[in-house]
């Protein structure tokens, strides 16, 4: 028997729903594309009215792709948005509900060229461009680039799959956010009381690894807030983390910080950025 493709991958989010939906009329609507395993219509358990969304699950991949092809969608004379299903898992990622066209690719090998990212791609929908980031000095890559597309179902389609493999390499793969979407997830995260930050080595030339100790907070809210300060564009990464710890690889400003030092106990910042930027700024400082 055929295993079937993971559910998440088969769900779609609906919004924008009448208040007079029903899961029959949804139901009705969405199996025009494909034979439907589940139909829900999200209410208030109080009072049992609408809360004006729901979700479809298809049989197949295929028949979500089907249905999303076939936008715009009216069900009951009102227009819905349909969009895929972001899992529980990744509810909580910063951007994780926003309407990108734009993908962030990480573990770009320098024997991966343009055209091994194009064919890997373009199975999911049509490339508008591909920015591959290289050092302005030397041309030589930096390990990331991104990926534009011409419809955002694509994109959604293509962070909703967890592996993806370019060129014989493995690869990171996420929305890309632009500078005020990144301000405006910063601006919700609110208070985070900083115990140490330490310089644990650097790894290479302009490239740290740094440990951040925090409480209230989790790894993903402290690799956001550095990628928004130190505009690294997704060079952050969690090397390892644990309950309200974890070490950060990231690309700095400054390339002299081969030195070990301890800094900032028990700071209370409206926002981690603050003491980011404070430590951009010695960090510059010191290398002077």
């Amino acid at each position: 028997m055929e295993a079937k493709e993971p559910e998440q991958l088969r769900k779609l989010f609906i919004g924008g729903l009448s208040f007079e939906t029903t899961e029959e009329s949804l139901r009705a609507h969405f199996e025009q594309w494909g034979s439907l395993t589940d139909c829900v219509v999200m209410r208030d358990p109080n009072s049992k009215r609408s809360r004006g969304f729901g979700f479809v699950t298809y049989s197949s991949v295929t028949e979500v792709d089907e249905a999303m092809k076939a936008r715009p969608h009216k069900v009951d004379g009102r227009v819905v948005e349909p969009k895929r299903a972001v899992s529980r898992e990744d509810s909580n990622k910063p951007g994780a509900h926003l309407t990108v066209k734009k993908i962030f690719v990480g573990g770009i090998k320098e024997d991966t060229e343009e055209h091994h990212i194009r064919e890997y791609f373009e199975k999911y929908g049509k490339i508008d461009c591909i920015d591959i980031m290289e050092e302005r000095s030397t041309g030589k890559k930096r390990g990331f680039c991104f990926v534009s597309f011409d419809d955002h179902d694509t994109v959604d389609k293509i962070v909703a799959q967890k592996f993806h493999t370019i060129n014989f390499h493995n690869c990171e793969v996420r929305k890309a956010l632009s500078k005020q979407e990144m301000n405006a997830i910063s601006s919700n995260r609110g208070e985070f009381e900083i115990m140490a930050v330490d310089l644990v080595m650097e790894v290479a030339e302009g490239v740290t690894v740094v440990a951040v100790q925090a409480t209230e907070t989790r790894a993903v809210d402290l690799v956001a807030a550095v990628m928004e300060v130190m505009e690294a564009t997704g060079e952050v990464k969690i090397l390892s983390s644990q309950k309200h710890m974890c070490h950060l690889h990231f690309e700095c400003i400054t390339s002299n910080l081969s030195y070990p030092f301890r800094i900032w106990r028990g700071w209370k910042l409206q926002r981690l950025w603050k003491l980011w930027w404070t430590a951009v700024k010695l960090w510059a400082n010191e290398g002077k």
